[in-house]
């Protein structure tokens, strides 16, 4: 008898150790889980929402460096086939959060961009049992350039040039401060092989961003730039990973010759 005690004892201990066991994998997925939707944001671009069909409700929460707003940026989204247009926010839709206001999409959306106005954003996928989306968001903090690479336009050269990024197809960030040492006017003349901006004039991918003394411009795609200012000029370029963005520029002063060496004297 005390033998058949022994063992129901050791069997109901088995049997309790793989509850055990079963329940720390369930809370250890869910915490992983947890921890796979909450993003610390820096100022490189994270996939938050992987490429592929969603038929749950999930959440997901960003945050940055306070003082630092959310960038997010969604290639892809768009409900289950066979959807009407009254009937796709029933189906699925995305609705982004940062506690002063929501920006909310359905239906077939392909490469918007939302600017967050604070340092936390939560990203919310609602859908139904009878529901899905497919969905791919990525996201970054914004931050102001930590330093300027200054360059200096001697009236001895008179012109600098300025390629970048050195190895494309990077997730590159970079700005620069032109200036001319004498004082006086400035141009930069600048080739774009950018990403085109978005149907809404958005540039979300590449990013080109110059202050000529009138406020930051921002641009992209492939036309030819020029800027003049009367005092520095600042630009700053975003390229996206996997756009092969680059741009090739000329900064001088306008009107800039050469000096020519005067030859000396002879005498007769």
């Amino acid at each position: 008898l005390n033998l058949l005690r022994l063992r129901f004892q050791v069997h109901r201990i088995s049997v309790e150790m793989v509850y055990l066991k079963i329940f720390l994998l369930v809370l250890v997925a869910t915490v992983v889980a947890a921890d796979q939707r909450n993003f610390k944001l820096e100022d490189k671009w994270v996939t938050i929402i992987q490429h592929e069909e969603r038929r749950e409700s999930t959440r997901w929460t960003l945050s940055a460096e306070r003082g630092n707003k959310i960038k997010v940026f969604c290639p892809d989204f768009w409900t289950r086939h066979g959807s009407t247009d009254e009937e796709t926010c029933a189906q699925g839709s995305l609705v982004l959060d940062d506690g002063i206001s929501k920006a909310k999409y359905c239906g077939t959306q392909y490469d918007f961009v939302v600017y967050g106005n604070s340092s936390s954003l939560v990203v919310d996928f609602i859908t139904n049992e009878n529901g899905g989306a497919m969905v791919e968001c990525l996201a970054k903090a914004v931050y102001e350039p930590e330093s300027y690479e200054l360059v200096e336009i001697s009236p001895k050269i008179g012109f600098e040039r300025i390629s970048f990024p050195y190895v494309i197809g990077l997730d590159n960030d970079k700005a620069w401060r032109f200036k001319a040492v004498a004082g006086g006017n400035i141009s930069l003349k600048c080739d774009r092989r950018l990403e085109r901006a978005l149907n809404t004039g958005v540039c979300a991918r590449d990013v080109l961003t110059i202050d000529a003394g009138e406020g930051p411009m921002v641009s992209c795609g492939q036309d030819p730039l020029t800027v003049t200012s009367e005092g520095d000029i600042t630009m700053r370029l975003e390229t996206f990973p996997g756009t092969n963005g680059y741009v090739d520029c000329i900064v001088e002063i306008p009107g800039w010759k050469p000096e020519t060496e005067q030859e000396p004297a002879t005498e007769d």
